[in-house]
């Protein structure tokens, strides 16, 4: 079971055959090639067209920095739509059932959803995950990769991975009763909530995915919570690019799924 639910490339720049640029990629590459960089892109209160140029600078500051290397990307909620059908169904009947669900929820028709959003969708046991991210997005941050020759190894809901070890936690609990649980997954400003069922030797199957706005308590789970934490409150020296780019160790376990990170056995 994979959780890639939005997997774009970047290839090198037009300026990568210069010797100092191509030397300093392929370093970049080597040093990544087994681990790549996992940074988190923080949306703040911005999700509209006129936050991408901000998004962008700060994505290509930080790539000044890692010339050349891979990473992943773990995109805010705040960016995101996310939709759950029945597995059954085909790709093309699972975008229809979604689209009318952000049609009535999100005023996003299926026009609209062509022009301006990238889509992708995930089998996740019994169940068909859809994310959409807006293309203007995606696009900024290719082509600020590109500057640098960063190669965007994945992108997606920063809690994806997350997501997965949860689940596969649950099928490894065979003496489990059946239960709902809920995993909350905070960024600042907003929380995700992902709520599976839980069945006795089952992995656990997504029932619904949804966003709240925080309103400054920790809001109560009957699974497990993770919560990202900002380079300023580690007392970690601010960065250019920290306006919307997260980096610092802490992130990592969190935005790779590691087992430790989301609560669950390893």
């Amino acid at each position: 079971m994979s959780m890639n639910t939005a997997v774009v490339s970047s290839d090198f720049s037009a300026s990568w055959f210069k010797p100092q640029h191509w030397w300093a990629c392929l370093r970049g590459r080597m040093r990544t090639a087994f681990k790549p960089r996992a940074i988190f892109l923080y949306a703040g209160q911005s999700n509209s067209e006129q936050g991408w140029s901000g998004v962008a600078q700060s994505f290509t500051d930080w790539c000044a920095e890692h010339v050349g290397e891979n990473c992943v990307v773990g995109l805010s909620s705040r960016w995101l739509l996310n939709g759950l059908v029945d597995a059954e169904l085909g790709p093309q009947a699972a975008v229809e059932q979604v689209v009318q669900q952000w049609s009535h929820y999100m005023d996003v028709d299926a026009a609209s959803l062509q022009t301006n959003w990238v889509l992708r969708q995930v089998l996740v046991g019994e169940r068909r995950l859809v994310s959409a991210a807006p293309s203007a997005l995606i696009e900024a941050l290719l082509d600020a990769a590109k500057v640098h020759g960063v190669r965007l190894v994945w992108v997606g809901p920063w809690w994806a991975r997350g997501v997965q070890s949860w689940l596969c936690d649950m099928g490894q609990q065979p003496d489990a009763p059946e239960a709902a649980l809920t995993l909350v997954a905070q960024e600042p400003g907003l929380v995700t909530h992902i709520e599976a069922s839980l069945a006795t030797g089952r992995p656990g199957r997504l029932q619904r995915i949804w966003v709240e706005v925080a309103n400054g308590e920790s809001p109560a789970s009957s699974g497990t919570s993770v919560k990202l934490v900002s380079p300023q409150q580690l007392g970690i020296e601010r960065r250019p690019h920290h306006t919307h780019i997260w980096d610092h160790d802490q992130l990592v376990s969190a935005l790779q799924g590691e087992p430790t990170a989301w609560g669950v056995n390893p």
